[in-house]
């Protein structure tokens, strides 16, 4: 009798095991790190205008343009500029890290641009994979302000902010891991290039 209890005590342990599905491990990033950003103010003058941009045509199918704003990407290295002739202190050249050629795509809001990570986005068919933000807006920020996200105040002056904020949370399914972490690694070789409104 005690054979045959011990025997149905180790069919029944073996069934529970066999029927446990098996999880795939979860990639939990490394602690948020806030990179620091090259944020520079540059004469007009070298700051490649709006227009320049538009080589073949191609080129002018990179164009986003919002209310007061146009968003171009660059032809010639990673990144992309922001244009407003109403918004003066708003004109930058945003250049991105060489590591990420061919592995980005941007979201262009009404004030914000978002950069993906092309892999993490199309396998989940979603909006997963984003590595920054970079938002504006017509009003200074008050001293209490404080971002959602890790990140940095670039700008905040009398009637202009500008910031760029990092993703906080997971942004990518396990099998797409190594990429988003190689691209999110680079985040501090982000340059923003300000153009002098003064010049």
């Amino acid at each position: 009798m005690k054979k045959l209890f011990a025997l149905l005590v180790i069919f029944a342990l073996i069934c529970t095991l066999a029927s446990c599905k098996r999880t795939e491990p979860t990639v939990t990033p490394s602690p948020t790190r806030v990179p620091e950003i090259t944020s520079t103010l540059v004469p007009a003058a070298t700051t490649v205008p709006t227009e320049a941009l538009i080589e073949d045509e191609d080129a002018s199918k990179t164009e986003y343009v919002l209310p007061l704003v146009a968003v171009k990407t660059l032809l010639s290295r990673n990144g992309f500029i922001i244009y407003s002739s109403d918004i003066p202190s708003l004109n930058c050249t945003v250049l991105l890290p060489e590591s990420w050629q061919g592995k980005y795509e941007l979201g262009v809001f009404h004030s914000a641009v978002k950069v993906y990570c092309t892999k993490a986005s199309e396998n989940t068919g979603t909006w997963l994979g984003s590595l920054c933000t970079f938002s504006w807006g017509t009003e200074e920020l008050s001293e209490n302000f404080e971002l959602s996200q890790p990140g940095i105040i670039l700008k905040n002056e009398e009637g202009f902010y500008f910031f760029i904020e990092y993703a906080s949370d997971v942004q990518y399914s396990p099998e797409d891991a190594a990429e988003y972490l190689e691209m999110a690694a680079d985040l501090d070789e982000i340059q923003v290039l300000f153009e002098d409104a003064t010049k």
